[in-house]
């Protein structure tokens, strides 16, 4: 039939990390939908992500009265995290209030 794919046929074309965000990505009570394109996109959103994070701990160092005036921001978005970890593990929704963390974060 050829209609699957190993974990070994995945891992030769993308990260760990990659296969693992894809599958924090998806609802656990949810089908998976393994393509190329999905884990194309899956790629694409973990390293943004993994950019965010390195320009973050660069930035870090010298930046505190930059931030400021950004806490409201920041909690606001760190409790809608909590709330979807708390919706039936909604891990979709936590995901999306990371990506809101990224946009407000490059506002900086």
């Amino acid at each position: 039939l050829d209609n699957f794919f190993t974990i070994k046929e995945i891992l030769d074309s993308y990260d760990p990390m990659v296969m693992r965000f894809f599958l924090v990505h998806t609802h656990y009570r949810s089908p998976i939908d393994f393509s190329d394109a999905n884990l194309d996109e899956a790629r694409q959103a973990y390293e943004r992500l993994a950019t965010f994070r390195i320009g973050l701990e660069r930035y870090s160092a010298f930046a505190d009265e930059e931030v400021e005036g950004m806490e409201e921001q920041v909690e606001a978005n760190r409790l809608s995290f909590g709330r979807a970890m708390d919706d039936d593990f909604n891990t979709r929704l936590a995901v999306t209030q990371l990506f809101e963390m990224v946009r407000i974060g490059n506002q900086v």
